[in-house]
């Protein structure tokens, strides 16, 4: 028992001994963002990955052979805008 507490009294010891549940927890982080069902996207205004695509409409002038009317919205501070896609 004399070692293991030779070994805590080191500061360094402390932070290893924390490090498998750490990188744990990073990897868990991780895989949610590569998810491909993750559809969000940085907001431009607070800037956190809460921005989402609300809609996406045939632009009003120009319909179907024109470019898209896409609305998006951040889930965490409610900015939205709509911005025109042109999908060719």
């Amino acid at each position: 028992m004399k070692l293991l507490d030779t070994l805590r009294a080191i500061p360094v010891w402390n932070d290893l001994v924390k490090l498998p549940a750490k990188v744990a927890e990073l990897e868990k982080r991780l895989e949610a963002l590569e998810r491909p069902d993750n559809s969000f996207d940085m907001c431009p205004k607070c800037k956190k990955a809460t921005y989402e695509l609300i809609s996406s409409v045939p632009h009003p002038l120009f319909g179907d052979v024109g470019s898209k009317l896409r609305t998006y919205k951040c889930k965490k501070c409610d900015f939205s805008e709509e911005i025109q896609y042109d999908p060719s």
